[in-house]
Parts: structure tokens; sequence; C-alpha cells
């Protein structure tokens, strides 16, 4: 690249001379021309920030004398060339403001050049419009699209791009109107383009584009080029265009008025000129106007000119009469001639409008008329959906919304006033794209606030502020096609005879038309921010930095939704809406609530993770992967939902209140009941109807690892029926947390507390009263579903800055469309009339507008203005009236009013709150308030509420409301904020709920021999410190040996009748019937717990057996891990200690207050097993089995002298199939049974596995220990509240041998 600027240029020059030159109006290409281009294109990149080379190829007149016609000139032979010239084109017409980095340069150097470069854009633009240059983009752009997209390679991709960039670049350059100079209905540089592009066939392929879904990759490219080619055109007169029907109601209002103003000025104007005046006008005195002197000010002006003209032809006779007429025409006197104006700022100064709406040629017209409804019958909504499926996944540029929203308003405006079907328009008439549209002004009113300084200089909000108004464009125009649905019309019943339309079917279009639009309707009533969206707006209005046109919209869309709204109400619907406010909830601290986790059965408590897993592998192993595969095969089976409850199986309820994902997992859990209760198939329907509830949750692929896949059963089985098998084993082996039942309503109420405070903190804040609470509070937005309240809507149109807006509309009334004078005169009317705000109506700019308008007769005498008229009327009798009885109104005829001020000024001032509720206090409402305070402050009150309302109920005054109250109480000194007045209240004590049972046997009623039982056992354990684990011991025992001598009778097949078996409750119900019953005067009575052997273990629960697996099963919860202790005993065999929580299931150990001579506690202890040891509760084995059996389990019980001195250990072999439960060994010695049955001995059995049954033919039977088949394992007592858990053992393992269980103690020896 050359660094000097001349010889820069002189290359530059060179380049373009070896382009081609023209001979015989025939363009020759030089040899030279692609690498001259290949030059000037580098000179482009490295150009610098004054465009210089893009201006010196400008001056050079490149455009127009070499690239376009070497374009028009070029063949296939010359492909590269071809591309090179689009890329050259596309480069030079690029928008000014994209050369200059998107921002119009402030220096003077800088802006001269943006200007020279803008200067030769609209050049361009006029080189552009040639038909034959078009036609060979056609040509060439249809010879790539019939490629197959396999064939189409990226360098072609690439070329379809850059055309379409170019045209979009030649559509975009603004027009000129001053160097047009051209009228409405007249050929404009615009229009020969758009008509360039007809003759070359471009507006058939711009809907092919639209129309291809092979084509989305361009739908944007397509989009812009449609929105810049219709840009100039108004969608009302364009659907008119060419009927003579529509044509009267459709002219132009704004000329129609302006020529009637300019014919009256005309008029007066040659009435001045015919009339004779004097020069010198006099002087006079302008009575009621005092001077500095205090005597009547004198005015030099003249007034005789203006005094002729009001007096129309009337003839002045005599002074006395001349004086008579000055005095009624205190109109002519202007005290301002003369006086300096005053310059607003620049950065207040009012937004300069420059349309660039017009009305082209009625051939053009009648073009893009039949443009514009193809592209609706055939391109618009597969066009739009892949438009805003692009925007969602923000696969755009930036910015790109306003094309689809200016797109979007344009034809769905066209649509409605050319032949409205709303199947035309579905894919944007619908409740989401009105919600993604509310986003979009919400974020670009955001936007707009975050960068508003500097006014009409700040480019960027005034960007911001004409997206701003795109997007409400839209809105209103969405607003306006729904009510649209509903307003029924003949050309709507006549059926399209082009389409073979029959009229059953224009029935059936309609019918579902309405039903669309009442839907669209209910979305739209019912969420309370889209009524906030225009009176937020129009406060919002800052004439500055947006311009008259959308303050229009914004007042025409708000009288749209107020008559909606309004036609809803009085047809009698029930207009509901979600109203959200955001307070500050306040932290509480609140009992914590025990947690606890999901098992595989309902009945069973938690297990330790070993035990559990085996558990759930075996049910899912035996009992659910058949069916859930015969289910998956046979999809029949899982669709049979005849025999099912409707309202069981229903796994979301949009009208229970709950939020989506907490019935999500609720479904989850369902499932997972259905697989742990084995019922294979419900769950498999279940599943199936959660993933179509949420397919986002739905299983894809299956993992390489699972386990489902390594299973030879699934081998007939699909990927995806795989994916749902392993999903639901997922679902099986998952463990889930759920709180306790009542923690939901525990929760409610908690929410319904914290939403209490709020409003009442935020009362304490309005009232000035300081909160004392010291908690943290979070911002949160709560819901909550209120009736509409259309005059509580209505008032917030009285704001200040709406009504100042509405007086900037008004005065441009002349010029104003007809729609927007109709809607600026409703909503005055629905205020000062209907809502009595006159008031807020009271200010002398308004007044003034008021006077210029009856002063101008051709719009005061106008029928359009009939209604405006009345208005005036109205509100200026009313003021006369405030003024007569308040001389203060002329005052705040200076200031806007708020609803109260305007109210107080026309009824007096303090009687804003007397129209709605009485706020009085007199002395004997004060004395009767503090009696009732005083009699009531002691007496409970009902939970919900609290003292004040109370009062309120037996309040003399019935007009006194709850927050009256209060807010007396503290201007009292009584309370001195809410939160003391909920201290103070007194609440009666919530009734204790009974027991809730926890097995069968809690369910049972209690029988008399229960009781006696109870009153027996509580006098034999009197003074003991664990009375309630000494009473749990001996039940269990007399539930043990009543369960042993069934079994002995049925053994021995006796005909007598079997003993009564008593049922064995749970710790807390027995509990709970001992202070019932009166048997222990307080829960402390009781007793304690067994002192325990760790240091924060967790409160047990009763352990179940599992018959599946043959384990027995424990309770296990979260806590510390306890260290295992050294042996003592010096044995070599490694110990496996699981957790304490692993507690085997029956009696409890003994306390500390044993009486010495008591029996100790046994241990068990490890054995020799060469000895053999024979008691008389021992048992023997043959050595020789004992010899053939590789894994077997050894107990033994020993004495210690307390319970601080050893630790009962389990020593169990490794045998993974044997079990422990609990079971009394009942011998011939009536000291030892007697000592079993106080619970001095914790007594174990083992049954041996089904790896022990294989040889049970060689054992002998009278030494072989089998479990019966309605064996039940002994629960553990359940805890009391209040009370500690008993000590649990530990399995340790042991030596790989058949020991003998032994139960032994120091008095057999």
């Amino acid at each position: 690249m050359l660094a000097d600027p001349v010889l820069r240029y002189a290359d530059i020059q060179a380049c373009c001379a070896c382009l081609g030159f023209r001979e015989d109006n025939v363009y020759k290409i030089d040899a030279d021309a692609e690498a001259s281009i290949r030059a000037l294109l580098r000179y482009l990149r490295n150009e610098g920030p004054d465009c210089d080379v893009r201006r010196e190829l400008g001056r050079l007149k490149i455009v127009s004398s070499d690239l376009i016609p070497l374009l028009c000139s070029c063949t296939d032979e010359n492909k590269i060339l071809t591309e090179l010239a689009i890329r050259l084109l596309m480069n030079l017409t690029q928008p000014a403001l994209v050369c200059f980095r998107q921002e119009i340069p402030k220096d003077r150097d800088l802006y001269g050049a943006y200007a020279q470069v803008d200067d030769l854009l609209k050049s361009y633009k006029k080189d552009f419009a040639n038909e034959e240059l078009f036609q060979m983009l056609h040509n060439l752009v249809g010879e790539l699209l019939d490629r197959k997209w396999e064939e189409r390679s990226e360098e072609d991709r690439l070329l379809i791009e850059r055309i379409l960039i170019l045209v979009r670049n030649v559509l975009h350059i603004a027009p000129d109107p001053l160097e047009e100079k051209r009228t409405d209905e007249d050929v404009s540089v615009h229009d020969q383009l758009i008509w360039a592009m007809h003759l070359s066939g471009w507006d058939e392929l711009l809907l092919f584009l639209g129309n291809s879904e092979d084509e989305q990759t361009f739908a944007f490219h397509t989009l812009e080029i449609i929105s810049l080619m219709l840009r100039q055109q108004i969608p009302d007169i364009l659907a008119s265009a060419g009927d003579n029907s529509k044509e009267p109601s459709k002219m132009n209002d704004v000329s129609e008025r302006q020529w009637a103003i300019e014919s009256s000025e005309k008029r007066r104007f040659l009435r001045d000129l015919n009339s004779r005046s004097n020069r010198f006008g006099g002087t006079y005195e302008l009575l009621s106007t005092p001077s500095l002197s205090e005597r009547p000010l004198i005015y030099h002006h003249d007034i005789t000119p203006s005094l002729d003209v009001n007096c129309s032809g009337q003839k002045v006779a005599g002074s006395h009469s001349h004086k008579e007429t000055m005095e009624g025409e205190v109109g002519l006197v202007d005290l301002d001639v003369g006086k300096r104006t005053f310059r607003k700022p620049k950065n207040r100064k009012p937004l300069i409008e420059r349309s660039v709406h017009r009305r082209s040629i009625l051939a053009v017209q009648l073009y893009l008329q039949k443009f514009c409804w193809q592209f609706l019958q055939y391109c618009y909504n597969p066009l739009m959906r892949t438009a805003k499926a692009s925007l969602t996944r923000q696969a755009t540029q930036e910015n790109d919304e306003t094309y689809y929203l200016w797109a979007m308003r344009f034809f769905m405006a066209f649509c409605r006033v050319y032949k409205f079907r709303s199947e035309y328009l579905s894919e944007t008439l619908n409740a989401a794209t009105f919600h993604w549209i509310y986003d979009q002004v919400m974020h670009y009113r955001e936007v707009v606030f975050s960068d508003k300084r500097g006014g009409g200089m700040n480019r960027r909000a005034l960007q911001a502020s004409r997206r701003l108004e795109l997007a409400v464009a839209a809105y209103r125009e969405f607003l306006t096609c729904v009510e649209r649905m509903f307003r029924i019309t003949t050309s709507d019943r006549a059926p399209d005879v082009s389409a073979g339309e029959t009229q059953e079917a224009v029935e059936d279009r309609l019918r579902i038309q309405s039903t669309a639009a009442e839907s669209i309707m209910a979305n739209v009533f019912y969420v309370s921010e889209y009524q906030e969206v225009y009176p937020m707006l129009i406060k919002d209005f800052n004439e500055a930095i947006q311009s008259r046109e959308h303050l229009r919209n914004l007042i025409e869309g708000s009288h749209l939704f107020i008559s909606l709204l309004s036609e809803r109400l009085k047809s009698g619907s029930q207009t509901l809406f979600v109203r959200r406010r955001r307070v500050v909830r306040r932290r509480r601290a609140r009992k914590a609530k025990p947690v606890k986790r999901r098992t595989g059965e309902e009945g069973e408590e938690n297990d330790t993770p070993e035990i559990r897993k085996l558990r759930l592998e075996y049910q899912w192993s035996n009992q659910l992967v058949q069916p859930l595969i015969d289910g998956l095969e046979r999809p029949t089976d899982t669709n049979d939902e005849g025999n099912e409850d409707p309202e069981e199986s229903r796994l979301f309820d949009a009208t229970s209140g709950g939020s989506e994902a907490r019935q999500l997992r609720s479904a989850i859990r369902r499932v997972q009941s259905a697989l742990f209760a084995g019922e294979a198939l419900t769950a498999l329907r279940l599943a199936l109807r959660l993933w179509r509830l949420w397919p986002e949750v739905a299983p894809i692929s299956v993992d390489e690892n699972d386990p489902v896949l390594s299973d030879d059963r699934t081998a007939g089985l699909n990927p995806s029926q795989l994916a749902i098998l392993g999903a639901l084993r997922q679902i099986h082996s998952t463990e889930f947390e759920e709180e306790d039942e009542d923690v939901e309503a525990d929760e409610e109420d908690a929410d319904a507390d914290d939403d209490d405070e709020s409003e009442d903190n935020l009362y304490n804040e309005e009232m000035g009263i300081e909160n004392d609470g010291d908690n943290e509070g979070v911002l949160v937005t709560t819901e909550k579903e209120v009736q509409m309240d259309f005059d509580a809507f209505l008032l917030k149109f009285a704001h200040p800055r709406i009504v100042y807006a509405l007086t900037i509309l008004l005065a441009d009334c002349a010029s104003n469309p007809r729609t927007t004078n109709t809607a600026v005169v409703h909503i005055m009317h629905r205020l000062a009339v209907r809502q009595k705000l006159t008031g807020s109506f009271f200010q002398l700019r308004l007044f003034y507008i008021f006077q210029q308008f009856l002063r101008n007769r051709s719009l005061s005498g106008s029928p359009e203005f009939k209604d405006l008229c009345n208005l005036i009327k109205y509100i200026l009798r009313k003021f006369f009236e405030a003024q007569q009885q308040n001389n203060g109104v002329l005052i705040e005829l200076l200031f806007f009013k708020t609803v109260k001020e305007g109210f107080e000024m026309v009824k007096g001032y303090g009687t804003f709150e007397d129209s709605k509720k009485s706020v009085k206090w007199n002395a004997e409402l004060d004395g009767e308030l503090i009696k009732l305070f005083e009699a009531y402050r002691n007496d409970p009150v009902p939970r919900g509420q609290d003292l004040a309302d109370v009062l309120l109920r037996h309040l003399s005054d019935v007009t006194k409301t709850r927050r009256q109250i209060v807010a007396r109480l503290v201007f009292l000194g009584l309370i001195s904020s809410v939160k003391q007045l909920k201290q103070i209240t007194i609440h009666p004590e919530r009734e204790r709920r009974p027991p809730r049972p926890t097995n069968e046997a809690d369910r049972l009623e209690w029988t008399e021999d229960e009781i006696m039982r109870l009153r027996t056992l509580v006098e034999n354990h009197t003074g003991s410190r664990t009375l309630l684990s000494d009473i749990m011991t001996d039940l269990a025992m007399d539930y043990e040996l009543a369960l042993r001598q069934q079994q002995e009778m049925e053994g021995i097949g006796d005909d007598a009748d079997p003993p009564v078996i008593p049922p064995l409750r749970s710790r807390r119900v027995i509990g709970a019937k001992l202070l019932e019953l009166g048997f222990v005067a307080d829960p402390d009575g009781l007793g304690r717990k067994r002192r325990r052997r760790t240091v924060g273990a967790i409160p047990h629960r009763r352990g179940t057996l599992n018959v599946d697996l043959d384990i027995s099963t424990a309770d296990k919860l979260p806590g510390k891990r306890r260290k295992s202790r050294k042996r003592k005993d010096g044995s070599s065999d490694e110990e496996l200690h699981f957790p304490v929580e692993e507690q085997d299931a029956g009696f409890g150990s003994e306390s500390e207050s044993e009486p010495e001579n008591a029996i100790p506690t046994p241990r068990f202890e490890e054995e020799d097993t060469s000895e053999s040891q024979s008691t008389g509760y021992g048992l023997s084995e043959d050595s020789t089995s004992r010899g053939r059996v590789s894994s077997r389990k050894r107990l033994r019980l020993s004495h210690h002298d307390s319970d601080s001195e050893a630790e009962p250990h389990l020593h169990i072999d490794e045998g993974a199939d044997a079990e422990v439960y609990q079971r009394p060994e009942l011998g011939s010695n009536s000291k030892h049974q007697n000592a079993i049955r106080s619970g001095k001995y914790r007594l174990l059995n083992l049954v041996s596995s089904s790896s022990d049954e294989a040889e049970g033919d060689n054992a002998d039977p009278k030494h072989s220990l089998v479990k019966p088949p309605d064996m039940l394992p002994v629960p553990e007592p359940d805890c009391f509240p209040g009370e500690t858990a008993e000590p649990r053992t530990e399995l340790s393992e042991s030596p790989s041998t058949r020991p003998r269980a032994v139960i032994s103690s120091d008095s057999d020896n």
C-alpha cells in the first residue's frame, strides 16, 4: 500500500481505468479487470477513518461508469470477476453509519466526510434503478437456488448471501426529498427501484425464499429486503389502493383540515386588505390589571385590526358603543408583545420529526398490494416462524428483531384493512407472541432510561426510542387485530370463490376465529403487567427523544385497551387478573421439622446403604424387570387405563396451586412408590404419562455402563425402550428426601404470617413508625388473583404526566389523525365526566389550547370536533363553578394536579378521603376505642386474627377500617407498632393432636386385659428410672411367649384354643396411654431411655424384616461415625464394625440403677471354636456337618459388671445369606426363665441361609434352628419424645467356621 495520498489516489485512478471501457453502448471488459478490483478491495480494507478511498471512488463515479456495466456484461465464463464485482459493490453501498463505526462523528472534518459519503450513496441509488442489472442478479441467484443443497458449495451460499446484502444495502439508502422534489402519487427514485425489481422477477424470488423450508438460512435477509421495499408505504392506504368504495373513508383528514384552515386565513387576509384602519391604534387602559403604581395598566399597542376582525363587520356607532365593545374583547390584548423569548436547551428541545411515508403512483401501489397479499397467503406464517425461532436461539445479529416487529405491524394492519383472514396471521396472533412483544417493550424502555442524557444529541437514546416506538406499534396492532376478530362484517361472511370456499366452511372459520379471540383476550386481561404498559409508557414520554407518532400510538392503544376491557365487563364476564407485588419477606427462625427419607416400602424405615442396595437389586431383578419388559413389548397393556381412577392417575393439576416443579417431584415419587409396591405396569403407565407432561425430563438414551444393557432379558428391546427401562431403574434406586406431612401446611401458615408481617411493615413505613425488628428480609414477588376494578384502572390515567401528554396531543388537533383526536377526547371524557375528575384538567396551558381551538372557527365549527367542543364547555363550566366556591383555584391553574388534588379543588380541601371512608376521630370514639382495648386485650383471639380485628368488630363506627384502628392505637400511645400489637395478642393453645399410628397394632382398640397388664407392670417397676423401657421389655416378652406357645401347639397338633397374642404396640403409643390413664403423672415419670453407648447418635426407629433378601434391617439416620474400639481379648480376627444405629430388635439393656444382685447384662464374645460348651440354653451341632459348611455364625453371651465395662458385639461370619433376628430360647431352668422374662438377657437366634439348607438332610433336626414361616420380627419400641435411644450392638467378622449358638452367664458356671 502506498503511504503518499497523491500516489495512492493515482493508483486508484489507474485501477479504475483498467476495468474496461464503452464502445458503441457496449462495455468491453479489460484483461486486468480482476486484478484491479482486487486492488480496490485491498485499498478499501485499509482506508482511513475519513473514508478517503470510498470518497475518491465516488468522485470517479466508478459505480455508474464501470461496475454496473461490467456486471451486466459478465457471462458464465467470468464467474470470478462477477463475484469480485459484487463484493466491491456490496462494500461501496454499505450505510454511511457503518463506515463511521455506528455513530455520527462530532468532529467538523469527519462530519463533512460523513455527509459526502451519504450524498454518494444517494447518487448510487439512482444508478441501481436498472432493470438489466436486477435481471442479471435474479438469474444468478435463481441458478444457484435451483441446485440441491447437497450439490451447493459454501462459495455458492456466500454468493447468494452477498447478492441479498447488496440489494438490501441499495434499498436501505435513505431518500432525499429536497433533491428529488417529488410529491405524492409521483415517481420517486425508490419507486423506480421497486419497479425495476418487479420487472426482473425479484418479487417471485423473494416469495420463494420466504416459503421454502430449505432456504431458512436467508430468512432474515428476505425479511429485511421486504421491509425496506415497503417502508415508505402506509398499510391502510396501500390496502385501499384502487378501491373506489374505500376511497372516501380513507381520505386524508389532515389535508382536508389544512385546506379549511388555509381557506379561512385567506378570507381573513383579503378582508384585512379591504378594511380601512387608522395607523394609530390609540392608547388604552386595562381595567382590573394594576400596574406598579396600582393604577390600571396602560396598553400602547394597536388593536384595531383585531377588533375589526372580531366585530365581523359590525358597525361601531359612537364612543359609548365602542367602549362597550372594547370591554368585552379581552382577548385583543397581548402582553407578550415585544418581550424576549427564551430558547429551550438543546437537550430539552422537542424531537424534529421527518416523515418517510409517502403515496406512490397507482401502478406501484397495485403491484405492492398484490405482492403483500401473496406474501400473506404463502409466506407470512412460515417466514415469521423461522425468524422467531432464530431470535429465540439468538442466532441473529444484534437488533434484528426490529425487522420482525416491523413486518408484524405492517402485514397485520394490511390484512386487517384489505381482506381480514385470521388464519394468515396465526403465527403472530397468539398469546405467546404478545408476551414476547411485551418483553421487547420492557427491554427497550430500560435501554432508553439507562442512557437518556443529551436529549436529541444522544444517538443511542434515539435509536432505542425508535425501537421502542416500533414495539409499541406492534403491541397496539396486535390489540387492534384481536378487536377485529370479534367484529364480524359482511365481507367476512362472504365465501372466497377463488379458493373454493363454501358457506359451511365460512361459518366454521368464523367460529374458530371467535374462540381464538376469546382465548387471547382472556390471557391479555389476566396478566396485570399487560394492563400497566400504557399508563407506564405515557408517563415515561420524553418529547426530547421520542416522537409525536410514538405518543399517538400510546394514546390510541390506551383507548383501544380501555374500550376492550369495558366491553368485556359489560358482557358480564368475570374478569380476574393476577396481581403481583414485591414485598420484603422477613426471615423468622422456625422450629426444624423432622425430615424422613423415602424407602423401598412404606412400612419400612431407613436401611443401611449396603442392605438397601441389596434389597432394591433383588426386587428389581426378580419382581420388576420381566413385567416391565413385557409391558414395553406390548404397548397395549400400558395404554389400558379403563380401570384407573382419573383422580388417582392425574399427575398434574393446574388448579391445585402447587408449583410445576413440586408436582413434577410428586409425580416421580408416585412412579417410585408403584415400583416399590411391585406394580410394574402401573409404574410404567405413570412414567409414560409423566414424560408426556414434562418432555424435558424424558429419557433420550441409556448410559453405556447401565446394568440394563448387561441383562440378557433386554436383548429384544429397541434403544428408546432401553432408555425407558434405564430411567425406571434409576427412579427405583434413587433415594428421595421428603418432609413430614405437616410441613407444607406449616409453610403455608408461615407464608401467610410473612405476608401479614410484610404488609404491616409497609404500613409502619408509611405511618412513620419505626420497626424494632432486627430480622433481615428478602425481596420476593407475591401473586394473588383478584377481581378487576375498572374504576381503579381508569384512575391510573389521571396522572399529571398523562394529562400533560394529552395536552400535547390536543395542541396538535389540527394535524392529528381522526383516530388520535377521538382517543384523546374519549380518555378525557372518561376521566372528567364519568370519574368526576374535572379538577385534574384545570390547567392553564390546557385552557390556552381550549382558547386557541375555540377561536379557530374552521375547527370549532366542524362536525368532527363536536364532541371536543362539548367537553371543553363542560370543563370550563365546572371550573367557574369551583371558582365561585374557592378562589384558590386560580392559583392551582399553574400546576398539574394529582387525583387527590384535583378532587379537593372541586369538592374542597381535605374531602378526598371523605368520599370513600371516614377518617375523622372524636373524643367519644377515642374513649370507646380505649375501653374496648382494655376490655379485650387479655381475651384469647382466634388464630389468624389479632386484637385489631376484635376491636373492628365491636367498634360502633362501621366505616372505620383495620388500618385506621391500628393507626389510632399508635396515635393514642396504646401500642408502639403493629409488631407490638401482634405480640400482646393472646391466642388459645393448640389442641394436642392424637398420636399417629405407626403400625397395625397401634390402630387396634385397647382391651381390658391390656390395661390391667399395664397397671401391673407399672406397679412392678415403680421407682425405676427407665420405667417405660422396662414396660416395653416385659410386653415384648409377653408377645414372644404367646407366639412361641402358638407355634408349639400347631406343631403337636393340639386342638385346644390357641393363646391370645397381645398386640405389640409402639413405645410412643404405650407412653401416651400411660399418661391418658393416669398411671404416670407427667412425661418425666416415664423415665429416660437407657444410656446410649455412643455420643451424638440419632434416636433409632423400629426395625423390620425384609423377606425378600432375608436380612434384618434397622434404621440408619445421618449421624457421626463411631470409631471402633480395639478388642481387649487379644484376638487376631478382623472385625467389621457396622454403625451403632444398627441395633438388634428386641430388649433393651439394663440401666445403671440395677441392684447389685441382679443378673448382669450379657455381652457377646468370641469363643474358641475347638471347645464345645453345653449349658441349659446352649445348642450343640454335629462336627461332621460343621466341617462341611464354609460359612456359619456364632453367638455368645457373657457377663460384665456394668455397661461401661464392655460393649455388646455381635460376631458374624462372612456369609451373605444368613439372617439375624431375635427369638427367646427357653430351657428347663426356671431361674433363667425368670431372668429372660425380666429382660436381663439379650437373646439372639441364628437361622441358616439357603446355602445351608442344601445340607439340611445330613444335619440333626433336633439341633437345627429353622425359622417358622409365620415368624414375625420383634420390633424395637419407638422412642418416646424426650427420651434417649437404647444402645445397639455392633457386628464384626469371625473366622469361616461353623460355631454353635451359645447363651451363657456367670451364674451357670
